[in-house]
């Protein structure tokens, strides 16, 4: 990874920043293996309320609009005021989704130096074939790029016969949105295989959607599931993906390159452009999904390359 890549992702995004509150993020964890209790220590998806029979405050129905990490730590903190590294109650925990939890995995990563950022994309690993929407964390480690699911603490994975390492999660276990996309557009994956089992909602246009997300997180805006904006409005359920959308033209500095090295220059200008001012190989696993660096990055500037294209001008200011 090169120092400048190397220190946007350590350095926290508008969403990640704690601001007058990052000392709070010195009792969480840096090793990624105890970030995944810490966290789920703190946030609890909403999903697992009912099952769980968990009773919460009626506050808690507003935590899952809830954006930048400071709106996350007080809502927290109001039910309770203990270090972050105490395991709250589920009643007392912030009722979120999963992209509450990678964005605080993410916060506590960056706050100890880690690069780290959010990825938006599909979990097979929570309902058989069928790719269900999910965020999770990705970190640099031991020279590789590693995903983080948080949310999958020791019960949750044995309750959905999750044997992998939830620090280390296979590429073909989580696929990001840009290699979703090139499935779809390949026919080698299904897009009525893909969105949100639990509400029936599925399609190519939420893979769309979802590249559009991840793009803006690898950018170092972590927006919410539900968000969309610029090329992302023309996508709605039960409408097809027109031509239009899906081949239209990118506005790049450099029109002229087609490389994917300069595609990827271009993603660093951008990056560079947005940066918020001031801003050992653990793996149990065998097999090189780990072993990619910067491959998740490429997948969705090669997904956007050619095949659905969003210009600079549709990220949120």
């Amino acid at each position: 990874m090169a120092p400048d890549e190397h220190l946007y992702y350590a350095s926290h995004s508008v969403e990640s920043d704690p601001g007058e509150m990052g000392e709070l993020l010195a009792s969480l964890p840096k090793d990624p293996t105890q970030i995944v209790d810490a966290v789920s220590g703190l946030v609890l998806d909403r999903a697992f309320v009912a099952p769980l029979g968990v009773v919460c405050p009626p506050e808690t129905a507003a935590d899952v609009q809830s954006r930048p990490l400071p709106e996350m730590l007080t809502r927290i903190l109001s039910r309770d005021p203990a270090p972050l590294a105490a395991a709250r109650p589920p009643e007392k925990r912030f009722i979120g989704v999963c992209r509450h939890y990678a964005l605080l995995a993410c916060s506590a990563l960056r706050h100890h130096g880690v690069p780290a950022r959010v990825r938006v994309g599909f979990a097979g690993y929570f309902e058989a074939g069928f790719h269900d929407d999910h965020w999770v964390t990705e970190y640099w480690d031991d020279g590789h790029w590693r995903l983080m699911d948080a949310e999958l603490t020791s019960g949750v994975r044995r309750h959905f016969g999750i044997t992998f390492d939830p620090c280390d999660v296979p590429r073909d276990r989580f696929v990001t949105a840009g290699s979703a996309w090139l499935g779809v557009r390949s026919g080698r994956i299904d897009p009525a295989a893909c969105g949100v089992a639990s509400i029936g909602i599925t399609g190519a246009w939420f893979v769309a959607g979802s590249v559009v997300r991840d793009l803006a997180a690898l950018n170092k805006r972590e927006m919410l599931p539900w968000d969309y904006w610029g090329i992302s409005r023309e996508l709605r359920p039960g409408v097809p993906v027109s031509a239009a959308t899906a081949t239209r033209p990118r506005r790049r500095r450099h029109a002229d390159r087609e490389s994917g090295a300069a595609l990827e220059g271009a993603a660093r200008n951008l990056r560079g452009r947005r940066r918020a001012p001031g801003a050992g190989g653990r793996s149990q696993l065998s097999g090189g999904h780990t072993n990619r660096s910067n491959r998740a990055d490429l997948e969705v500037k090669t997904a956007l390359r050619g095949q659905m294209a969003v210009t600079e001008a549709s990220l949120p200011p």
